[in-house]
């Protein structure tokens, strides 16, 4: 699931152009059915070789495990991170103590086993293996609604992305759907927009070079085919991906004109086989120290309680909302990317 995380990374272009930077604000919520909803405002700006980014984030969970994850892993968090390629090192400001801490940016070491440990912990729970999932149909579309209206003064359009995997359980006779419903709202890229997003993606792309990973550009964004195959993958693993038609699916997602500037998505699942549902305490074996891989596991089991609750069908096992508030092209003081005056380092 590391892996996952890491892909969902943006990254473009890469030689740096002029000296004007970029600002961009922007908000987003995740939704775990059953779990919490956990919120994110950022504020970042860039410029060269260096990034300052203020986040607020908080976290509202339900029932005892939410409530549990809110207090220890994500609770409510507001802090500056200077990211500075060349001296490749990350600050951390801690605004309400006047503190920051340092530390060097290193080479990634992923853990190649660790996206096939989870499907296999998942099919042991789930009693499901890739060669008993026979896939019936998978099905992308995106479909222009030719709706408008501004959005933060960017004038945009309405996109609706379907995708849809009908399965059956050979073994058990058990069949599902599971379904991602997105609708986009995407702007015309000016060409501020365009000088914007290219300040931002060329400085993705070289750090995502400085920590040794390595990625393709052209699937990485949240409507990108690695967001989908993430569903896919912790679904159906390799009997999905027999069936991944990728030069068809991005051909098709080339239809959004423009740049998204909200996004809204639900995952849903149904199966004609209800499974016992574990209790909470189920939930109590999560690693509250690896937050990514429990993101794969917040998803794995809010899927399966959507699955067999017939009281939840109508509502998604995972939801998503990211919103553009602001891009803008213009020269950003060196005193951004520098520690405030008066404050102590701390270990």
């Amino acid at each position: 699931m590391r892996n996952r995380i890491v892909f969902l990374v943006i990254v473009f272009g890469f030689a740096f152009q002029g000296i004007a930077g970029v600002i961009h604000e922007s908000k987003s919520t995740v939704k775990f059915k059953g779990l919490g909803q956990y919120s994110t405002h950022d504020l970042i700006f860039i410029q060269g070789m260096k990034q300052y980014k203020e986040s607020s984030g908080t976290f509202k969970g339900e029932g005892m495990v939410g409530q549990i994850m809110s207090g220890l892993l994500f609770g409510d968090k507001s802090k500056g991170e200077i990211t500075d390629l060349q001296a490749m090192k990350v600050i951390e400001l801690f605004k309400e103590k006047h503190q920051y801490s340092e530390h060097p940016i290193e080479k990634i070491q992923l853990n190649m086993n660790e996206e096939q440990n989870e499907q296999t912990e998942a099919q042991e729970q789930t009693g499901e293996t890739d060669n008993a999932i026979k896939i019936i149909r998978q099905e992308l579309r995106v479909v222009p609604t030719h709706k408008s209206k501004t959005i933060h003064n960017f004038p945009c359009r309405e996109y609706q992305v379907f995708w849809i995997t009908e399965w059956e359980n050979t073994e058990t006779g058990e069949k599902g759907k599971d379904s991602l419903f997105t609708d986009v709202w995407a702007t015309q890229k000016t060409a501020s927009i365009k000088k914007g997003l290219q300040e931002e993606l060329n400085f993705q792309k070289v750090y995502l070079q400085k920590v040794g990973l390595k990625v393709d550009p052209n699937s990485q964004s949240i409507l990108g085919l690695n967001w989908i195959k993430m569903f896919q993958n912790m679904k159906h693993g390799q009997a999905g991906k027999a069936n991944f038609n990728e030069t068809k699916w991005i051909e098709e997602l080339k239809k959004i004109k423009g740049y998204p500037v909200v996004i809204d998505g639900e995952f849903y699942v149904s199966s004609s086989k209800s499974k016992k549902i574990k209790s909470e305490k189920e939930n109590e074996n999560f690693d509250f120290t690896n937050p990514t891989g429990m993101f794969g596991n917040l998803l794995k089991k809010s899927a399966r309680k959507t699955k067999g609750s017939k009281s939840n069908k109508k509502e998604p096992a995972f939801a998503y909302h990211t919103e553009l508030i602001k891009i803008e092209v213009k020269p950003i003081s060196e005193n951004k990317f520098k520690v405030p005056a008066g404050y102590q380092k701390i270990n």
